[in-house]
């Protein structure tokens, strides 16, 4: 390239362009190379999180344990917590919870459910072990938080 810069003949600038493109498919086929096994581990992650996620919406009112999860997904629980903080940042319990959390507000908002039906309905066996949990996540309790829904809406 620099010859054909310094060489006065004739197709000089076709000849330089062709070697810088010449240069930038070695360097894209070279990231392509270098980023190929980054890109697999990602796709995997990806593929991964999905595929609990679907496992997640159907049985997140009967497990609560990790150890189901990964076992149908044939992986172990760390390698579940890897591919979810990878792909959204937070771990695989994060994401159980807030599904079942999800699940409680939109049972609490909309049916004529008791606190502790709600409880029953989304796989805890004790009523006051989900207000808890629900609490501890929603920053009040189940009841409360009703109220302070239907407060709102009549508001509105």
């Amino acid at each position: 390239m620099r010859r054909e810069y310094t060489w006065n003949a004739p197709g000089r600038r076709l000849a330089i362009k062709a070697q810088f493109e010449r240069i930038l498919v070695a360097l894209m086929r070279l990231r392509l190379e270098v980023g190929a096994e980054e890109t697999q581990r990602v796709d995997r992650d990806y593929d991964l999180l999905c595929r609990y996620r679907e496992i997640l919406e159907t049985h997140f009112k009967s497990e609560k344990g990790l150890e189901f999860y990964a076992s149908k997904l044939g992986v172990s629980i760390q390698r579940l917590n890897l591919a979810c903080k990878a792909r959204v940042g937070k771990t695989a319990s994060q994401l159980l919870h807030e599904r079942v959390v999800i699940e409680a507000k939109r049972c609490l908002i909309y049916m004529t459910m008791t606190v502790a039906e709600v409880g029953y309905d989304l796989g805890f066996e004790d009523p006051a072990y989900f207000s808890r949990f629900f609490s501890q996540r929603v920053g009040q309790p189940p009841g409360a938080y009703r109220e302070t829904y239907q407060t709102e809406r009549q508001k509105a």
